[in-house]
């Protein structure tokens, strides 16, 4: 299934009264994707996150949020992004009437509820070096619309998609369908960025929509460059992952960046120079194993992957089993600035995290 990036909107929070302009936006600009209780719910959450950034954090504080539409269903992310003390864990924080900072207890335990999913992590910096506005805490609230429940996002999955130009096109689109065991990801870069990327990247999406898991890859990637030709390209990274039989297909055209991150170690997949659309390689299609409780990531290059360096890895492997706070992590400390950016980080939980 296609998805359909509808709205971002990034919130600096520098007082009390930030309250009012935001919640009007959502009423304008969010709320008419929502039944009226799902509406209820969402304001209860933003609230309880507002509020937890003004009384535990200091500026910068963001509140972001990413509005998908699937198969006719809207999804609502919802980011805090602060320096704030983070959590005390050994509390139980979501019980209502404990709190790591003195306070009534009630926000977490509220939001908890009110989410589909939710996470909530410190973050701290590795020693002798500096992330980007010093942002360590993020917490993730995942609302569904009330057709979807728990049940249309089987895995634990997040995607983010930020265009250069606030207002302008993402040449960025990702893919993702599950059907039947299987799951396809992908994350597709149109060259350059704006509205003709845009394009490009939409159209790849179209052939991947109709593309079946377990199907010939360089039939799907012919048909791309058929498609493509005469625009500017694209680059790819595509995962398959067969769920019941615990192996993956990867192949990838051009420098879209992929990686499965298990147990402590993470493995860099191969991707073939080249763009669709302009010069079609031949394709490495790579097959493996893969193992319960890994996580798998995509990202484009308007995110550099300086965060897989050594003094970083520690940070990964702490979020890498929560999709929301990682691509949360990626996207504001290694966010070039300079390029659309986008990510997918998809976790497969193992028997013990199901249970």
């Amino acid at each position: 299934m296609y998805l359909k990036f509808i709205r971002r909107d990034r919130f600096s929070v520098r007082h009390e009264a930030d309250a009012i302009w935001i919640k009007r936006i959502f009423r304008e600009e969010y709320f008419p994707y929502f039944k009226k209780n799902k509406q209820e719910e969402i304001d209860l959450v933003i609230q309880e996150l507002f509020t937890n950034l003004i009384k535990h954090a200091q500026p910068p504080r963001f509140l972001e949020v990413y509005l998908w539409k699937s198969a006719g269903f809207p999804v609502l992310d919802l980011f805090s992004i602060d320096n704030g003390p983070g959590i005390d864990y050994s509390i139980d924080p979501f019980s209502d009437g404990k709190s790591s900072a003195h306070t009534l207890g009630l926000g977490l335990g509220v939001i908890q509820r009110k989410s589909d999913l939710f996470a909530i992590k410190k973050l701290f910096i590795p020693n002798g070096r500096r992330l980007s506005e010093q942002l360590h805490t993020v917490a993730w609230s995942r609302i569904n619309d009330e057709q979807m429940g728990n049940t249309y996002f089987k895995r634990e999955v997040c995607f983010q998609n930020q265009p250069l130009s606030a207002k302008g096109f993402s040449g960025d689109q990702i893919c993702y369908k599950e059907e039947n065991g299987t799951v396809l990801l992908a994350l597709i870069d149109g060259s350059g960025h704006g509205a003709p990327a845009h394009q490009a990247a939409a159209e790849a999406c179209k052939v991947l929509n109709a593309y079946r898991p377990g199907s010939d890859p360089t039939l799907a990637a012919r048909q791309m460059h058929q498609q493509l030709k005469g625009s500017r390209g694209i680059a790819i990274s595509v995962f398959e992952l067969f769920l019941k039989e615990n192996r993956y297909i990867f192949w990838g055209v051009g420098n879209v960046e992929a990686y499965i991150l298990v147990k402590g170690d993470t493995k860099r997949m191969l991707t073939i120079p080249g763009t669709i659309g302009l010069a079609l390689p031949h394709l490495k299609i790579q097959q493996g194993t893969l193992s319960k409780g890994s996580t798998v990531l995509l990202h484009s290059d308007g995110i550099t992957n300086l965060w897989n360096e050594t003094a970083y890895r520690p940070q990964s492997a702490l979020i890498r089993h929560i999709p929301g706070i990682m691509a949360a992590y990626l996207h504001t400390h290694f966010r070039r600035g300079n390029d659309d950016s986008s990510i997918a980080v998809l976790h497969v939980k193992n028997a013990k995290e199901s249970n």
